[in-house]
């Protein structure tokens, strides 16, 4: 959806018309940490568990979170957390802290 804008700012193209489906990133997008954090931002209440494989798929890629902005990353991982939290899988919203705090974000939930 190329030129549609969401409160994040222009939706990433995987997205489809709700802004809520993620569809197929490119590995460029899964290093993009800007898409990465819109991506994130637009699913994080709606497809937990896709957030969460979301995160996965980037960090396998290698997507450096620590480029973002502090408020921009502490505002992403608190989604994150909240994701992992929320599809069950708290070992891996420990894991989500870890990077937060390695990243030099300090998360508050």
């Amino acid at each position: 959806l190329s030129g549609a804008d969401g409160p994040a700012g222009p939706m990433p193209r995987s997205f489809d018309e709700s802004g809520q489906e993620f569809k197929h990133p490119t590995m460029q997008q899964l290093r993009d940490e800007e898409w990465f954090a819109r991506a994130t931002l637009q699913l994080k209440s709606v497809q937990v568990q896709r957030t969460v494989e979301l995160y996965k798929n980037a960090m396998k890629v290698g997507l450096d979170l620590s480029q973002l902005p502090p408020n921009k990353g502490e505002e992403v991982f608190v989604a994150l957390v909240t994701a992992a939290i929320r599809a069950n899988q708290p070992m891996e919203a420990l894991e989500m802290l870890k990077v937060s705090r390695s990243c030099g974000f300090r998360v508050r939930l």
